[in-house]
């Protein structure tokens, strides 16, 4: 017997486990979603053949459906505060030089949040839920800069809170020195606007109450956007 992992009515789009095959089964019910199910091959695909240990793969496309090989591993909650979670933002950091490469355009994930990583009991990360997948129309950074601000924004936004949590903040910008501080990329100077710019671009068939930049308040974003531009 299968078992339904999730569905979302509004997208038609869901995910099964068959035990039988021991495989997970993300499907259409929307032949105008199949464009998603496309944009997951394609995404697996790049990333596995970037992956450098290649133990999980795909199983069978088909154009309503895609079966891949499950992962098994930790998956955070989007709703947890980035001080419980830093020491996974760095593998996340290390995970994303090793596998894009570091040209100017590079493909995009879309909407790379925790929810879609899963931390392997070996050490390893797998990304998952590609359907947002885009190539090489990117800059370099710009998953990391989506993932990082997620990680206080997120959980700002779950706990309904008015203001994000000044120790969160500084948490941010150390994860943001990281990966940018000798970067000179056009979103770096006011992310949160050039994420909003581009809803539809790297953010699928999918309503704008669902893309978390829309959903922070002008206060929030004047937060980030002036953390992550202080000098000191």
């Amino acid at each position: 017997m299968s078992t339904l992992i999730s569905f979302n009515k509004n997208r038609k789009i869901g995910v099964v486990y068959l035990p039988q095959k021991k495989i997970i089964r993300k499907f259409s019910l929307d032949k105008k979603k199949n464009k998603l199910i496309n944009n997951e091959h394609e995404g697996i695909k790049w990333y596995y053949s970037r992956c450098s240990k290649k133990k999980n793969k795909l199983i069978k496309r088909e154009s309503d459906f895609l079966d891949i090989d499950i992962i098994k591993g930790e998956q955070i909650k989007f709703w947890d505060r980035l001080s419980n979670n830093y020491h996974l933002v760095e593998r996340v950091i290390s995970h994303y030089n090793e596998i894009w490469p570091k040209n100017k355009f590079v493909p995009c994930h879309g909407d790379l949040t925790f929810s879609n990583i899963i931390f392997k009991d070996n050490g390893e990360i797998r990304i998952i839920d590609w359907e947002n997948y885009v190539k090489n129309k990117m800059y370099w950074g710009y998953d990391l800069a989506y993932f990082l601000i997620s990680t206080v924004a997120l959980p700002s936004i779950y706990h309904n809170e008015k203001a994000i949590i000044n120790k969160e903040l500084d948490l941010l910008l150390k994860s943001w020195k990281k990966v940018f501080r000798d970067k000179n990329y056009p979103f770096l100077k006011s992310p949160i606007n050039f994420l909003k710019k581009n809803y539809g671009k790297t953010f699928l068939l999918r309503s704008k109450n669902n893309y978390y930049p829309n959903l922070l308040s002008s206060f929030k974003i004047k937060q980030i956007n002036e953390a992550l531009n202080n000098k000191s």
